[in-house]
């Protein structure tokens, strides 16, 4: 705990890294889930490999046959970044999790 003198500065510090965090999470976590989702989609059209939305779009303007295995595809991608992305986030907090336990631990008053 801070003195109370400086509990106001404390507190900012604290939220100012709890928003840093969050932010370098999404943006982190999110290129990660982009990027294994457009790799998997390395031979689908241009437009399909930004966005699954996308993908959508570009599956309705092919033969039927074409637009499923594409949107099939684009979904199985899409699936893989994000499972991806959430064991990494699973893991991080983990660690976290036992770094703060141990912390608590040895610093008991």
């Amino acid at each position: 705990a801070a003195p109370a003198d400086r509990a106001g500065s404390a507190s900012a510090i604290s939220e100012t890294a709890y928003e840093m965090g969050g932010a370098m999470g999404v943006a982190l976590l999110g290129s990660l889930a982009t990027g294994i989702y457009r790799s998997e989609l390395g031979n689908a059209p241009a437009a399909a490999a930004e966005t699954l939305g996308e993908a959508v779009h570009a599956a309705a303007a092919l033969p039927a046959e074409a637009g499923d295995a594409l949107l099939a595809a684009a979904r199985t991608a899409f699936t893989h970044g994000l499972q991806t992305v959430a064991l990494i986030a699973a893991g991080l907090i983990v660690i976290a999790t036992v770094m703060v336990g141990r912390t608590l631990r040895t610093k008991q008053p």
